[in-house]
């Protein structure tokens, strides 16, 4: 027993001593307990095209985040020693939708002004961009839109993280790594012609009949969109200036088609106006219809319909969705 006690003694002297000489925590090392700038660096998921620009990269990955886009981030702490998921009710708020934006001389997103994150705390994060979009938060839910207009934003690629849990300091000192995810889908419209160039169809319009505009997105457990039951005809494509000239431009991605538009699923009519000209003649504005398409249209994917277009008639190919790896 007094060896036991002399050994405790002897212990509790040497970190005395050690905490004069330069600090002593059993268990760790205090001078590696500085705080950590909280900084970010975003990627994008797979499945969709996007800005490439100069950004950071990682595996499973494979797009730059456009360094044009600001980040909303929120995050909450909690003692290293607790986790998100079953001490998220008494977690504190860290930030509350900061904006986060890019730095050029190392690729990182900072935000506005300079965040300390102490080592004792570990921070469980959530973010969504572009920034300026209307957005709110739920420990439950995740991040929640109400109301989105895909008509009205149908240029906007919509993006969101997971809960990214129990981060803590010393793992991020490069920065958060935050995996951004697409929230909508994205179509866009080939169309190719058997004509020659003497008999020509130049496309001046292509229109979704039956597609749902509006709706609501929870990120979390699962992301999950629910459309507006009241639908109606969108424009993939309009030029009634110069129109898409066939065939010089066959199999080619529409000029301007590329929408982001909410995940649903229906049946829509493709209507296709174009000009059609034949042995001379030119039949303005002719409209083609295709029969109806059924179409399952899933968060992060991008559709491809291809047409084909006659003097008489318009066929459609079924898209194969790029997917997430």
């Amino acid at each position: 027993m007094q060896i036991v006690r002399r050994r405790a003694s002897i212990l509790v002297a040497l970190c005395g001593i050690a905490a004069l000489l330069g600090g002593c925590v059993l268990g760790h090392d205090v001078s590696t307990d500085e705080p950590v700038e909280l900084r970010c660096r975003p990627v994008m998921s797979p499945g969709m095209r996007g800005t490439q620009t100069t950004g950071q990269m990682s595996s499973g990955f494979d797009q730059l985040f456009p360094t044009e886009t600001n980040i909303g981030l929120w995050a909450y702490s909690l003692p290293r020693d607790k986790q998100w998921e079953i001490f998220s009710p008494d977690a504190e708020q860290f930030l509350s939708e900061a904006t986060f934006t890019h730095n050029e001389q190392d690729g990182l997103w900072y935000p506005a002004s300079r965040v300390e994150w102490k080592y004792a705390n570990s921070l469980t994060i959530l973010a969504y961009a572009p920034r300026e979009q209307e957005v709110s938060f739920d420990k439950k839910r995740g991040i929640i839109i109400e109301g989105y207009d895909s008509e009205e934003k149908h240029n906007i690629d919509l993006m969101y993280t997971d809960f990214l849990a129990d981060l803590r300091c010393e793992n991020n000192r490069q920065g958060v790594y935050l995996p951004f995810y697409h929230a909508l889908a994205a179509v866009d419209v080939k169309i190719a012609t058997t004509l020659t160039i003497d008999s020509s169809v130049v496309i001046r319009g292509i229109y979704l009949e039956q597609i749902a505009v509006e709706g609501d997105f929870f990120s979390h457990p699962d992301p999950a969109w629910y459309p507006a039951d009241e639908k109606q005809t969108i424009t993939l494509y309009t030029n009634e200036a110069e129109g898409w000239a066939l065939p010089q431009n066959n199999g080619e991605i529409v000029a301007g088609s590329t929408r982001y538009l909410i995940p649903q699923s229906g049946a829509t009519r493709i209507v296709v106006v174009a000009d059609v000209m034949q042995g001379g003649m030119i039949t303005p504005e002719q409209r083609f219809v295709t029969d109806d398409v059924v179409f399952f249209w899933e968060p992060g994917r991008h559709y491809t319909y291809s047409l084909n277009i006659t003097t008489k008639s318009l066929q459609i190919e079924e898209p194969n969705p790029e997917e997430h790896k």
